[in-house]
């Protein structure tokens, strides 16, 4: 008996069967594929994010280093009392940028906070003995208006040589102006402003001057302000007075000399329109990319206004919370407590909270981003109604931004808070 092949519905089914086999098999390799992608570019951004927070803790822990204070008052005045409002020195967050903020020619993503750290932060704070009577170990100071001419001993106070490249590095003769660097000078007296509560805050007697020129024998600076509308007019603005602090040429009090510089961070597009953390350095003018994919920075202030060694964080109660920058509606002017005539709540300034916020470049119209709490990072639950938020301290929701025409909700987002103690300012005690 000779046996019969399959019919014709027999090798449909077949075939159907095996269409589904391979759809399911290459449906999973699609899959596969999609996942493997989402997790190498999640750990290629998460390391960056890392590699960033590291980097601004780095900075913003050293900021005020050689000198440098809280703030100046209005007009340069000394910040004496601090109910005056100021502005920033060591520490300066403009918070929540507007459109058309541009920086080393980047336009800088509005709703960002663009944070400024200045300080010492590279080469060394050189301690002067002004009546030491060896002659090599003793520094040679004298001011007239508008520039002042100090020689660095030749030996340091353990009788070593002198390393004084730092201060000539920036600095061109040849160049018409002369290239420049900002030096501070400062003393080891004190100033004490009494705040609220019989508190005080101790800062450094200090002055900011440009390197004028670099003769080893008698360095010429200037302490007079400028008009050149760029960072050397920004430096010397910073003078508390305008000019020379008479305090430091009091009986030739003065003790120390560094170099500083800042360190800008802020949020631009790059040319290829991928949202970058960037970094600017206005004394050499250079602005350089640092990460890719960070889509946000958002800086608080912590400041502990009851002296008790803790920043308290109550944003549901203003008038309680030690935060600023942390809620909508803040100002880096804000007082102790809303009240007119007391504090401005930046004159206890201890801590530094920075936040990032970074977008994996991958998108997937299954997934939904979480919401997340502004304050700690931490996945919410998904609300009953309206869409899920992911805004760090006062920023805005990220989840409304598009990338590249397509919706932000439909992107995985990875964040990370850093709480940062300044060491280097003045205590409050």
């Amino acid at each position: 008996m000779r046996s019969r092949g399959f019919s014709l519905v027999e090798m449909l089914v077949a075939m159907a069967i095996m269409a589904l086999v391979i759809g399911g098999f290459l449906s999973l390799l699609d899959t596969s594929a999609k996942i493997s992608k989402a997790q190498s570019a999640t750990a290629e951004v998460q390391e960056g994010l890392r590699y960033v927070m590291g980097h601004l803790v780095r900075w913003t822990r050293m900021v005020g280093a050689g000198g440098l204070p809280v703030m100046v008052g209005p007009g340069n005045a000394p910040w004496n009392p601090p109910n005056n409002a100021g502005r920033p020195v060591a520490v300066e967050v403009r918070n929540n940028v507007g459109t058309g903020v541009n920086m080393g020619g980047r336009d800088v993503l509005p709703g960002t906070d663009i944070l400024t750290l200045r300080g010492a932060f590279s080469g060394v704070v050189k301690d002067l003995q002004i009546g030491n009577n060896d002659p090599e170990r003793r520094g040679e100071y004298s001011y007239s208006e508008p520039d002042g001419s100090f020689k660095i001993p030749v030996k340091d106070l353990a009788g070593e040589p002198q390393e004084t490249a730092d201060l000539d590095a920036l600095v061109d003769e040849t160049a018409t102006p002369p290239l420049w660097v900002p030096v501070v000078f400062s003393t080891f007296g004190f100033n004490e402003i009494a705040l609220d509560g019989g508190k005080r805050r101790v800062i450094a007697q200090y002055g900011v001057a440009i390197v004028k020129s670099k003769d080893p024998a008698n360095r010429t600076y200037g302490f007079g302000t400028v008009a050149d509308g760029g960072a050397q007019e920004e430096y010397l603005s910073m003078n508390p007075v305008g000019g020379f602090p008479p305090k430091l040429d009091a009986n030739k009090a003065l003790s120390r000399v560094a170099v500083i510089t800042d360190h800008s961070f802020f949020v631009a597009l790059d040319d290829d329109g991928v949202p970058t953390l960037y970094e600017r350095d206005s004394v050499a003018d250079v602005t350089q990319p640092v990460a890719a994919d960070i889509v946000d920075l958002q800086v608080a202030l912590g400041c502990d206004i009851d002296g008790d060694g803790r920043v308290t964080e109550n944003v549901a109660s203003p008038n309680s919370d030690e935060w600023l920058l942390n809620a909508a509606g803040e100002s880096i002017n804000d007082t102790v407590g809303g009240t007119p005539g007391a504090a401005r709540m930046y004159a206890y300034l201890r801590d530094v909270r920075v936040s990032l916020a970074s977008r994996i470049p991958v998108f997937d119209p299954q997934f939904s981003q979480h919401a997340v709490d502004p304050r700690t990072g931490q996945h919410l639950p998904s609300p009953a109604s309206g869409a899920a938020e992911l805004a760090l301290e006062d920023g805005r929701n990220l989840l409304e931004d598009t990338y590249k025409g397509l919706p932000g909700m439909n992107f995985r987002y990875r964040t990370l808070m850093e709480r940062v103690k300044l060491r280097s300012l003045g205590v409050v005690r």
